[in-house]
């Protein structure tokens, strides 16, 4: 099977999703990236008949011209539903269908990544180690010091700083206590 090549109009105050998803991205990217987001989205939100509707008149101002191709190996579902499509609806109705999916990634940007990463391609962060477990494994590592002579290295708890706060309870008394601010 070959690709099919198909070639559209995006209509002012009709596809502003998908004029706008080609505004952000480079075109050819954008492409790919809304051929891949359709492949994903046709199951969970499948078109309807409202996507066979036009609100184009005779003085519909174009906005951009766009040229999509389908491969039925990269993309089988938008291949299947694109060639069911009736003669004479094809590129309307899809075009329809690609700017509401280019509606849903604005919404949800996490679909857009799913659909262009895909579910297993998706690169895996690498962990990073917080400051303090950092600090608790350098405090470990020192704790079991050894002298040169195979002696372990003995290590004094440190002293906790005198509280200010017990001292004044127990001694002296806050001299800011009988200080009367009248107004």
């Amino acid at each position: 099977m070959k690709q099919v090549q198909v070639k559209a109009e995006l209509v002012e105050n009709e596809h502003e999703a998908l004029n706008d998803f080609y505004n952000i991205y480079p075109k050819l990217f954008a492409n790919k990236v809304l051929l891949a987001l359709a492949e994903r989205c046709l199951d969970e939100y499948p078109p309807t008949l409202a996507n066979f509707e036009t609100k184009q008149g005779e003085k519909a101002r174009v906005v951009r011209s766009v040229v999509l191709r389908i491969d039925p190996e990269m993309f089988p579902k938008l291949w299947a539903f694109y060639k069911d499509l009736p003669f004479g609806s094809k590129t309307m109705v899809l075009v329809n269908v690609l700017n509401g999916y280019a509606q849903l990634a604005e919404a949800d940007r996490s679909i857009l990544e799913d659909a262009f990463w895909g579910s297993g391609n998706r690169p895996k962060p690498s962990p990073v180690e917080s400051n303090v477990t950092a600090l608790v494994k350098r405090q470990d590592q020192t704790r079991d010091a050894v002298l040169p002579d195979d002696r372990p290295v003995e290590t004094k708890p440190a002293e906790a700083p005198p509280d200010k706060e017990t001292e004044d309870v127990m001694g002296e008394s806050d001299p800011l206590l009988d200080f009367v601010v009248q107004l």
